[in-house]
């Protein structure tokens, strides 16, 4: 079963180891480093498709974000090898999450970009580590030492409804983290100082980083 796991996140502001660690052109895995301005590589405006989902979406009764948009990022919790899920390959799946730069662009380049950008990420593998622990939960109660095939289906299934969970509560973070963004204006400094302050902490807490 193929599944579509591209999150593009609109940032408003003005708005899921077999391989090795990805950092290339394209792609950057999340544990390789921290994001660079380098890392936003798309030199276009706002596909229309994503801006016409950020709006459908979106508290704020906009007919445009392109005159409040600072950044995007195109951010993706991805199975390898080939991002299907099936009895078959179930066991042996990777849980990525990966930022792709391609997709990717800084507009307004200020102080608060990158590490506004980097929270969004990091949110992001806040959902794929429970996707990774609740994988490796199903895997030893229904793959160890078993082997029928309807116990595997089982698996698969249960699976595929917590990962859908998990990423519809990723994308309400997502978006409860850019309101609070938004009730300020840029020139508000001490302010969005402060938010990135709470929420790094919250989001390094739910990681569970070292203070």
């Amino acid at each position: 079963m193929k599944l579509n796991t591209f999150i593009y996140i609109i940032v408003i502001f003005n708005q899921f180891v077999l391989y090795s660690q990805v950092d290339n052109d394209s792609l950057l895995e999340w544990n390789t480093r921290k994001l660079k301005i380098e890392d936003f590589k798309l030199e276009y405006d706002i596909p229309e498709e994503i801006e016409r989902m950020e709006l459908q979406y979106s508290e704020f009764k906009l007919d445009s974000i392109r005159d409040l948009v600072a950044a995007y990022s195109s951010i993706s919790i991805y199975f390898y090898p080939d991002n299907e899920i099936n009895v078959l390959n179930f066991k042996d799946i990777e849980i990525k999450t990966t930022f792709r730069k391609r997709f990717s662009r800084i507009i307004i380049n200020h102080n608060y970009v990158l590490p506004h950008e980097q929270l969004h990420f990091d949110i992001y593998e806040v959902y794929a580590k429970k996707m990774r622990n609740r994988h490796k939960e199903l895997v030893n109660r229904y793959f160890v030492n078993n082997y029928k095939i309807s116990e595997w289906r089982k698996a698969v299934n249960e699976f595929i409804h917590y990962y859908n969970a998990m990423l519809l509560e990723a994308l309400n973070l997502n978006m409860e983290f850019d309101s609070e963004w938004l009730m300020y204006s840029a020139d508000e400094e001490e302010r969005k100082k402060l938010i990135l302050k709470n929420w790094r902490l919250k989001i390094d807490k739910m990681l569970g980083c070292s203070p």
